[in-house]
């Protein structure tokens, strides 16, 4: 698997992830990009169960690193098209 560096204006200072600005900018691009070749679109939200007792139980450094692992295995940017 490669790793995807973002300029740091970009990233999420603790993740290295898409900040919020990054990541809006990101979906609008896509959306475009999919209305233009009228193709479809999917957006895949997940949510953490338990996030907060991870961050509790194990650090906020853990808890960065699994976001980070999860965050890089579900790159919207870089995920192969599904067919």
């Amino acid at each position: 698997m490669s790793i995807h560096l973002l300029p740091p204006e970009s990233q999420d200072p603790q993740t290295g992830l898409h900040n919020r600005r990054s990541f809006l900018a990101l979906l609008r691009r896509q959306i475009q990009q999919a209305n233009d070749r009228q193709h479809k679109l999917a957006l895949l939200v997940l949510d953490i169960d338990g996030f907060a007792r991870i961050n509790g139980a194990h650090g906020f450094d853990f808890g960065d690193k699994l976001l980070r692992q999860h965050g890089r295995r579900h790159d919207i940017e870089h995920m192969d098209a599904l067919q």
